[in-house]
C-alpha cells in the first residue's frame, strides 16, 4: 500500500508490515526519511505503558522522562570533560558541573565530595557510613561493613597499595607519610611510614606484623616490641608515677621498674598488681640513687652497696680467683668460713689474722 505526491512516494506499507515515510524501501517496523524529525502534541496518553508521549516539553517513554530528571535540554557549550546537570528543576541543562572526568575517565571534583550522603561534605572527601557493630567479627572476618576497602590482586612477598600524604610543593612527586601493607604466605603485615627527610621519602617504617609483634625501625620484628635503631633506641615514659612493670602470670608476681621522687631508681618485686600508681614500698626493692648507692631492701643507700638485711657468700674449697691488680680488694670466704681479702700484695688474707687463707 502506497501513497504518493507529485510522482514520489510519500509513505509506503509493505507485504510484510514495515512502514515507510519518505521512502519506498523499510527494513524496520517504522523507517522514516525526512529532515523534519516528528512532532508529538503535548499531551499524557491513558495508558503510558510502553508509550512515547510529550508532557510539557519534555520527551516521556513508559511513563519516565527520557534522561532521568525532572527536566531536559541540550547543553549548546561547555568545558571539555565536564558533567552536564540541571541546576534546578525545570528544563535548562547547565555544564558548569564541579564534577569532572579527565581523558582516561577519572573522576575529578573542584569541590568536596561526598559519598553515602545526600549532605554537603565537611571535608574534601566524607564518607558517611552507618554500618557500626559492636561484634568484632563484622570486621575482622566480613567486608560488608568496611567503610573503606582497597582490593588488589594477591601477589606472594609483595607490598600493596595504601593511603599515602604528599604536598603539591617541597618534593611533590615523594610520599611524605603512609599506611600500606605486606603480605605472604605468612599473613599480612600492616606499616606506618614517616619521612626524615622529603627528598627521598618515606625513612622511617613500624611495623604490626601477622604474628602480632611490633617492629620500630623494623620491618622484621622478632619480639613482641622490637626497636631498631642505628643511632641508639632510646625509650622515654613520661608520665605521673611513670614505670614499667612486668607481669608472669603463670607466677602471679610483678616486677616494677620506677624513678622515685627526683631521680632515684626502685625495681621493685611484688605479688600484687601496683596498677598506675607509684610502686610503694612494699614487696623486695634495689634501689639505686642518683649518686650512684645501691640498696638492697632499702629505699635510701648510704653506701655503694647498702644491704637492709644479710649477705650470704659461698664457702670455696679452692680458689674462687687469682689474686692480683684487677681484683685487689675483693673478699671471699674458705670452706671453714674464714674471711679473706685479695690485699694490695696480690696474696689472699685472712681479714683477721692477716695470715695467708688456705682453701
Amino acid at each position: 500500500i502506497g501513497a504518493q505526491f507529485s510522482g514520489s512516494t510519500a509513505a509506503l506499507v509493505t507485504t510484510g508490515g514495515n512502514v515507510g515515510i519518505g521512502t519506498t524501501g523499510p527494513v524496520n517496523a517504522l523507517d522514516i526519511y525526512s529532515g523534519q524529525g516528528i512532532h508529538i502534541q503535548a499531551g499524557t496518553p491513558t495508558s503510558t505503558a510502553y508509550a512515547l508521549y510529550n508532557v510539557g516539553g519534555s520527551l516521556y517513554w513508559n511513563g519516565a522522562a527520557l534522561g532521568g530528571g525532572a527536566g531536559s535540554g541540550t547543553v549548546n557549550s561547555g568545558t571539555q570533560y565536564q558533567m552536564a546537570y540541571y541546576a534546578s528543576t525545570g528544563t535548562a541543562v547547565s555544564g558548569n558541573s564541579a564534577i569532572t572526568t579527565d581523558a582516561s575517565n577519572n573522576l575529578l571534583a573542584s569541590a568536596g565530595l561526598s559519598v553515602g550522603t545526600s549532605a554537603a561534605p565537611g571535608s574534601s572527601l566524607t564518607i558517611y557510613n552507618v554500618n557500626e557493630s559492636t561484634t568484632m567479627t563484622d570486621y575482622t572476618q566480613a567486608l560488608t561493613k568496611a567503610g573503606i576497602n582497597i582490593v588488589t590482586s594477591y601477589t606472594d612477598t609483595a607490598y600493596t597499595p595504601g593511603v599515602f600524604w604528599s604536598t603539591a610543593d617541597n618534593n611533590s612527586t615523594k610520599p611524605k607519610a603512609g599506611v600500606w601493607m605486606y603480605e605472604s604466605s605468612l599473613g599480612s603485615n600492616l606499616l606506618l611510614g614517616t619521612s626524615g627527610g622529603y627528598a627521598t621519602g618515606i625513612t622511617n617504617t613500624m611495623t604490626l606484623n601477622y604474628a602480632g609483634f611490633v617492629g620500630i625501625g623494623s620491618t622484621a620484628p622478632q619480639g613482641i616490641l622490637d626497636i631498631l635503631s642505628s643511632s641508639g633506641a632510646i625509650v622515654r615514659i613520661n608520665t605521673d608515677y611513670a614505670h614499667i612493670m612486668m607481669h608472669n602470670s603463670l607466677y602471679a608476681g610483678y616486677w616494677s621498674f620506677a624513678p622515685r621522687g627526683n631521680g632515684p631508681l626502685d625495681i621493685a618485686f611484688s605479688t600484687s598488681d601496683p596498677g598506675s600508681s607509684y610502686i610503694g614500698t612494699s614487696g623486695t626493692y634495689v634501689s639505686i640513687s642518683t649518686a650512684g648507692l645501691v640498696g638492697i631492701k632499702t629505699t635510701s643507700p648510704a653506701a655503694t652497696l647498702d644491704v637492709n638485711g644479710y649477705a650470704k657468700l659461698k664457702l670455696n674449697s679452692s680458689l674462687p680467683v687469682s689474686c692480683v691488680s684487677g681484683t685487689q680488694g675483693s673478699i671471699a670466704l674458705t670452706s671453714t668460713a674464714r674471711m679473706c681479702v685479695c690485699d694490695t700484695s696480690n696474696t689472699w688474707s685472712d681479714v683477721v689474722t692477716g695470715a695467708a687463707c688456705s682453701w
